[in-house]
């Protein structure tokens, strides 16, 4: 699905762009493709109750369009 979206915006002719995961998802992936985390905010459902706990990641892509 990464691929359609990140061809998807080269089609586009985006140069940049931003992408919004948590921790339930496999977001090292986005790490190991080369996107730039530069945000996370942690939310708890049941304030006090870590088990509740979610993470919520914003990663920064850029696409070379030469390719």
């Amino acid at each position: 699905m990464y691929n359609y979206f990140y061809d998807y915006l080269k089609q586009h002719q985006a140069e940049n762009f931003y992408l919004f995961t948590d921790n339930s998802s496999d977001y090292q992936y986005y790490e190991h493709k080369g996107l730039s985390r530069v945000a996370e905010k942690k939310y708890y459902w049941e304030p006090g109750n870590n088990d509740t706990l979610e993470i919520y990641y914003l990663y920064e892509g850029t696409l070379n369009l030469s390719d």
